[in-house]
């Protein structure tokens, strides 16, 4: 079973591969990504609902788990972007409307203080809702946790490099959220929170899988620009584990300007 995040990633790295080496060599890096994004798009994309789907394993129009129940994170708008001027082909565009359409509903109708989105949303296809608990890992599946907890890196990477004024504005409002709710001091950043912002109760630690994505989403506020000084210092050199760390580079890659996209 796939999961639809790995997927893009993998494609989006063989767009990268081809940039940097070109496709003349031994491996055809852009034959292999077109390969790998047409298999996304006929497996993992809903077909009506343009929306990411939760991997290979979920039926279009599943009873529970289908195409208008997406994992937030999922919705990669920056990898989608580059997949179209890869391939030319429009179905990507309606992908990035219909996520960016999702991500609005959530931030106006359930966090329009915090911008903050669920782990998984449901209901996409009407009014999107989070997500009850135990939906698909277990009781925080509704609130921001450690799958949403990417969303401030992929909107705002997709925010700092298209200059798209949604993902500008979406991620602009949960920046500005998490700096005032903080007091601009990263340390404060707790791992977990309702989409009203109350952190989730008993989870007092500090991980940079939660503050090193904010320092993306900082970046489209240049009144911010302390705070992003501020998590820089506070996760740049820190190891915890692999997931955390894995954040924290591609974070840390997009701060200090070295994030690529393969389609410039």
């Amino acid at each position: 079973d796939s999961a639809f995040d790995g997927d893009a990633d993998i494609a989006y790295g063989l767009l990268l591969a081809h940039r940097q080496w070109g496709s003349d060599g031994d491996v055809d890096y852009a034959g292999e990504a077109r390969r790998v994004i047409g298999a996304i798009l006929r497996s993992t994309i809903g077909p009506r609902s343009r929306l990411p789907m939760l991997g290979d394993w979920t039926r279009p129009d599943g009873e529970r788990h289908g195409q208008y129940t997406p994992r937030s994170s999922d919705c990669m708008i920056g990898h989608f972007r580059a997949y179209r001027a890869a391939t030319r082909d429009r179905a990507w565009a309606k992908v990035v409307a219909a996520c960016q359409s999702v991500i609005a509903s959530i931030q106006q109708r359930h966090s329009p203080r915090t911008g903050l989105l669920p782990d998984f949303i449901v209901n996409a296809g009407s009014l999107p809702e989070s997500a009850p608990p135990g939906f698909l890992e277990g009781l925080q599946d509704g609130r921001y946790y450690y799958n949403a907890l990417r969303d401030p890196w992929r909107l705002g990477t997709d925010a700092v490099l298209s200059g798209d004024r949604l993902s500008l504005a979406q991620a602009r409002k949960m920046a500005r959220w998490i700096a005032g709710a903080t007091g601009g001091d990263p340390q404060r950043i707790r791992p977990g929170y309702l989409l009203d912002g109350t952190p989730i109760p008993q989870q007092p630690y500090f991980t940079t899988a939660f503050v090193a994505p904010f320092g993306v989403a900082a970046m489209t506020d240049p009144s911010l620009q302390p705070f992003l000084d501020a998590i820089y210092d506070a996760v740049h050199a820190r190891h915890e584990d692999y997931y955390q760390d894995s954040l924290t580079l591609q974070a840390l890659l997009v701060m200090t300007g070295n994030w690529w996209d393969p389609s410039r």
